[in-house]
């Protein structure tokens, strides 16, 4: 059983991989042109959310967000702790 675990996991690693770089090369034109000027910033952004949501998808792994704290009054900074190098694109 353990070999069987090993293998599928080796399988879905390749997976992870081929579809992370495969979705970089497409969208990357993308993302060089709309980085270019500040004022396009926010299409680039809403591209990177686009990215992350079929990447989630591909990768059978949906995440949802829950907002448990409330807020303090503006100005504040959030910061998340990555622990995987695909975190930032979740």
């Amino acid at each position: 059983m353990s070999g069987i675990f090993r293998l599928l996991y080796f399988i879905y690693k390749l997976w992870v991989g081929l579809v992370f770089w495969l979705t970089l090369a497409v969208l990357y034109p993308l993302f060089w042109f709309l980085l270019q000027k500040k004022s396009r910033l926010p299409a680039a952004f809403r591209l990177k959310r686009i990215w992350s949501r079929v990447f989630q998808f591909l990768l059978f792994c949906p995440v949802r967000s829950v907002f448990k704290a409330d807020l303090p009054p503006a100005p504040y900074i959030i910061c998340s702790n990555h622990s995987a190098y695909v975190d930032t694109i979740f």
